[in-house]
Order: C-alpha cells, then structure tokens, then sequence
C-alpha cells in the first residue's frame, strides 16, 4: 500500500485496556491468597501489595524474563511466608490466578467501541500482549466471542521474537495488513 493509504490499524494490549484487570490482579489475587493462607490481611500490607502491583503494571519496576516470578515472590514476602515455602506460594498464586482469570470483565463500552471501528469506521483491529496465546484464551474462556472481532490479529509472546515494548507485534501487524506502522 502506498503512504497515500486511508486504512488505519489499531493495535490494543489487554489489561486496563481491554480488560478491566486491575483490581483482579492489585486487590483479589491477594485476597484469595491470603483466604488460602487464612491470613488477615492488613490495610497496611494490602497496600504494600497494590502498590507493588501497581509499579509492574505501570512500568515501574521493569519487564524482563521471570518479572512476575519475581513480583509474586515479593509478595510472599509482605505475606511472611519463609523464603523455603514461597515456591508452594507461586504455585498456590497460580492456581488461584487460572481458577479465576477469565471473570475479569471487560471495560464497559469497549465490545461496541471495537465493533464501530471496524464496521463503521473500517480500521483494522489488532492485540498484542505479553501473554501466550492460550493464556490470551484461558482469559477469554467465558467470552470467546470477543476473541472473534480480533480475527488472527492476535500477537502473543510466543508468536514474535522480543516481548513489548519491542515493536515486533506492530511490525507483524503491520507487514500482514498492508498499512504502513504509521497508520
């Protein structure tokens, strides 16, 4: 397609973008853990923990391999779990996370917002996430429907060579759709 092109392409993440995940992942996951350990958890360390939370999905504290290994151990930690049990507790955390992520809810509006786009508007629709492609559908589990608006626009970690905020997913879309990065 030339630069005179009139086709737009717009790439989406997932969480606080599409899902409304945030407080799935600041203030249940741990809620459930702490229920799990029969923990009280204080105001204090509920705190602690969103704001932990909240600097990794903010950017904060860095990407990088094993990041979420990393935070969930810190979170062991605020918990006072010893240092030789925090593997049961990543495995707990994951247990819980699978259990539970696909009742995160959209963000209201957004189902209708994706359609207009392509309907109304003809602009291509496009995902790029951290995420593997069967975790992308394990979130989507009860509402695969969604998932169809994306068609095999879908990028996952397991589909480019560098992670986010490479533009490795942009680049893919991009090249397969015809319409320059630009766009």
């Amino acid at each position: 397609m030339s630069k005179k092109t009139k086709q737009f392409g717009i790439i989406f993440d997932l969480d606080g973008t599409l899902l409304d995940s945030m407080d799935f992942f600041i203030f249940e996951i741990p809620k459930q853990i702490a229920k799990y350990y029969n923990y009280d958890i204080s105001p204090l360390n509920q705190e602690k923990i969103g704001n932990l939370l909240s600097d990794v999905f903010n950017g904060k504290k860095g990407g990088g391999k094993f990041l979420v290994v990393k935070v969930i151990w810190k979170v062991a930690k605020t918990f006072q779990v010893p240092w030789f049990k925090r593997f049961k507790f990543l495995k707990v955390t994951q247990t819980i996370y699978k259990e539970n992520i696909s009742k995160v809810p959209l963000i209201p509006g957004v189902e209708k917002t994706l359609h207009l786009l392509k309907q109304k508007y003809n602009v291509k629709i496009g995902l790029n996430t951290t995420g593997s492609y069967q975790e992308v559908l394990d979130r989507f589990a009860e509402k695969m429907h969604f998932l169809e608006i994306f068609e095999d626009n879908i990028i996952t970690r397991d589909r480019v060579k560098h992670l986010k905020p490479a533009p490795d997913g942009i680049f893919k879309l991009s090249k397969k759709w015809g319409i320059p990065p630009d766009h």
